[in-house]
């Protein structure tokens, strides 16, 4: 190597040792550097002051402001799931309570013959009745002259508890289901008058 390069190479060490050893020194004090600028109450420059600890004081008090807000909202947020909770129940409750109001106030229009035209679909293999024979059901009722066959099953169908197939049928329905399993759970009579 040429005298020249190891001079080059010396004045190269020189220039940046200096800055290099600034930065080791800042490297190995980094948390005492931090803690002193924490401690920093105000800095001034050019007829200039400004007061660090206040700001950092509205900091810390913007934090804990934010935290206090952000478990408000939590809490929001918890009440407002609650109470759709509680609108949902009260919705299916509603649906409840007037399914068995219509299952009661059916149970107390419907006639005994009706009632066995439902439990003859139940009891069925094939879950249905012919027409025919919902007729001959109602030809041994007393209503024969007086209440028309249309009328005796337009009951059940506008009940809804049975449907009219295309075949000349009548099927139950799932509230029809439902409706007998209301009666069975309730220990009413299926045999009713008429």
């Amino acid at each position: 190597m040429s005298e020249e390069m190891i001079k080059i190479i010396f004045d190269f060490i020189k220039e940046i040792s200096w800055p290099l050893v600034v930065f080791i020194i800042f490297c190995q004090l980094k948390s005492e550097i931090k803690a002193l600028i924490n401690r920093i109450k105000n800095i001034s420059a050019g007829g200039v002051t400004v007061n660090i600890s206040d700001q950092q004081q509205e900091i810390t008090q913007d934090k804990e402001r934010n935290k206090k807000l952000a478990k408000e909202i939590a809490k929001y947020k918890n009440i407002q799931n609650k109470l759709l909770e509680l609108q949902e129940r009260t919705s299916k409750d509603k649906n409840i309570y007037e399914l068995l109001y219509h299952f009661e106030k059916t149970y107390r229009l419907i006639f005994g013959s009706q009632l066995n035209i439902l439990t003859f679909i139940f009891r069925s293999s094939s879950q249905k009745i012919s027409k025919a024979l919902t007729e001959a059901i109602y030809r041994r009722t007393i209503f024969v002259g007086t209440y028309p066959f249309d009328l005796f099953i337009g009951f059940l169908l506008n009940s809804q508890l049975i449907k009219y197939n295309d075949d000349d049928t009548y099927f139950l329905t799932q509230l029809g289901f439902l409706f007998l399993e209301f009666i069975t759970i309730n220990n009413l009579p299926l045999n009713k008058p008429f």
